[in-house]
Formats: structure tokens, sequence, C-alpha cells
């Protein structure tokens, strides 16, 4: 999968929100000195993704929605649904907080057809 501007820049943000947060600042800033940084921007989705969607041990984030078995089949149904809504709105499977970013897109859909429709 080649990444674009925005899967960079969710990756950005995840691994900024990794640095600054005090649960995790330390280790993600020592990952940084030891492994590459895609990485370690990597992780940090995981980590969010995981924590924002109160994923259980055997739900796949949507990071890794669009992995498909061998004929084709999604390996994690739900992660696909939700990776397929974050590429439908225009934004990355790296967001780390999906469903506020979903929202925040649905919100600024909405005022733009309010606003359009009072003209």
């Amino acid at each position: 999968m080649e990444l674009g501007q925005i899967d960079l820049d969710a990756l950005r943000r995840a691994s900024a929100m990794a640095c600054e947060d005090p649960e995790c600042s330390k280790h993600f800033q020592s990952l940084l000195l030891e492994r590459d940084w895609s990485d370690v921007a990597m992780s940090a989705v995981y980590r969010y993704q995981t924590k924002t969607l109160l994923l259980k041990l055997w739900e796949s984030p949507p990071m890794y929605g669009l992995a498909v078995d061998r004929d084709g089949r999604p390996l994690d149904p739900q992660a696909a649904k939700l990776a397929d809504q974050l590429l439908d709105a225009g934004l990355s499977v790296f967001e780390p907080d999906p469903v506020t970013s979903l929202t925040r897109v649905k919100k600024r859909k909405q005022a733009g057809g309010r606003a359009g429709a009072s003209k």
C-alpha cells in the first residue's frame, strides 16, 4: 500500500499524540531512537485506534481493515467496514481516532449543505 499525503498526515498526528501522551511518551520517544519513524507511527496508530474504539484483543483496528484472505474476503469484516467508511469520507485508515474523524467530516458536510440550502 502506497501512502498518500492523507495517510502521512494521520501517521504524523498519531506519532505526535504518542510522544505527548504522559502514559507512553517516554516509550515512543525511545522507540524513535531505535526504529524507523514509520514503524513507530504505525505502533501509535494501533495504540490509539485500539484505545478509542475499545477493541477487544481479537478485534482488528481499521488500519488492518484492507487485509484480505486468499479468496479476497476481509480478515476482519468490522475493521473492513470502518476502513471503507474512512476511505469513503476522504480520510486515512490510519486516523488515530476514527469515529471522531468521521463525525467531524459528517458535521462539516451537514454544515455545508445547510449553508448551500440557505442561499
